[in-house]
């Protein structure tokens, strides 16, 4: 926050930090610390709410960072002869960095490394929302959210989640959703028309307190951020799996499927409800397990580029080897977190591909 960095730090470096120490040294002076502290804890929690005060600003590369630093000496320097017109400088600059995404025009797919779970985020052009499709979720005290959602997040410089879609209920794509709403400002959450696990009854009771707007779906044509989004369940599902949701999108010409956990038999449902063909990025089904990803299926899509999900030297051995055959004959691009790291996707008229810090065309 804005307000916080301004008047918080002056306020802790030279008031709260000197009477800490005082209070060493004379103790009966922690009567008067001590209402001071707690009034600037329930004032930053205020002051933390209110969005309009925070700037969330794209990560910088070093040449960057090393501007910044000559724009603000050069003004530090010009205001030190009293010509305050240079401030306005500084906050164009400031205002640009916060809204860097307002003059991206590709769209851009974020496929995070979230060990054997499924996290995937989408920022359409011209906008600082962004879609995320599940948001893993290990089991233990490791944060998802905070070590790796968030981060991401704020480092492209994402100001909310405009709708946060959970394929399905098991943990590993949907736990994160519970601390997500506490730490991210979302709009709406949707969920497959079977959300019944406790994980999914969690999710939603949550959302209800917090006002977050909760749909449930099995077929639906969706507006978001000025993009179409098809999302789709199998009616007749038998499992949890097969109950997730399949979305489709087109991005700058490209064709985009998004598979969750969904197996063969929801692939073949699928298939007689779209005549889709010529697939350019497919988010590969159920972290590339045996069960989805049939020949039949992926014969018919032929997927440019193929993403898998999966964790370093998982239990299930994932992704399968037969279903890494399956996309090599149809000449699929492989990318796979569990190899890759995160896996990012710049769609411009030649999809461009990022992991590790490299670049790959």
């Amino acid at each position: 926050s804005v307000f916080l960095n301004l008047v918080y730090v002056p306020l802790i470096t030279f008031i709260v930090f000197p009477l800490v120490l005082i209070t060493f040294i004379i103790n009966p002076l922690i009567v008067i610390l001590n209402p001071i502290t707690q009034i600037l804890e329930v004032t930053s929690i205020y002051f933390s709410k209110m969005t309009f005060l925070t700037f969330t600003f794209h990560h910088l590369p070093f040449c960057g960072v090393i501007m910044y630093y000559v724009i603000i000496t050069y003004i530090l320097y010009k205001l030190s002869y009293q010509k305050y017109q240079f401030l306005i400088i500084l906050i164009i600059v400031l205002w640009v960095h916060n809204n860097i995404l307002l003059f991206n025009k590709y769209p851009i797919i974020i496929m995070q490394d979230v060990n054997q779970g499924d996290s995937t985020i989408i920022i359409t052009p011209h906008s600082t929302s962004a879609v995320l499709i599940d948001t893993g979720g290990n089991i233990g005290d490791y944060s998802l959210s905070h070590n790796v959602i968030i981060p991401t997040l704020k480092a492209h410089g994402i100001k909310k989640i405009i709708s946060l879609i959970i394929s399905h209920g098991d943990m590993d794509h949907a736990k994160e959703a519970l601390t997500l709403m506490d730490y991210y400002k979302i709009d709406n959450i949707i969920l497959n028309s079977k959300s019944d696990t406790p994980l999914e009854k969690k999710i939603i009771n949550k959302a209800q307190s917090k006002k977050i707007n909760c749909l449930k779906v099995i077929k639906k044509k969706l507006k978001i951020n000025k993009q179409t989004f098809y999302i789709y369940s199998n009616s007749f599902a038998t499992n949890e799996n097969e109950n997730s949701l399949i979305v489709y999108t087109k991005l700058n010409q490209k064709n985009i499927l998004f598979m969750g956990d969904a197996g063969i038999e929801s692939e073949n449902v699928f298939l007689k409800e779209y005549n889709l063909v010529n697939v350019d990025i497919l988010k590969v089904g159920h972290h590339g397990s045996k069960n989805s990803s049939s020949l039949k299926f992926i014969n018919k899509i032929k997927p440019h580029i193929s993403l898998i999900s999966a964790g370093v030297n998982n239990q299930f051995n994932h992704p399968h080897s037969e279903v890494i055959n399956i996309l090599t004959s149809v000449d699929s691009k492989i990318y796979q977190t569990n190899k890759h790291g995160m896996i990012k996707l710049i769609l411009k008229d030649k999809i461009t591909v990022v992991y590790n810090s490299t670049l790959q065309q």
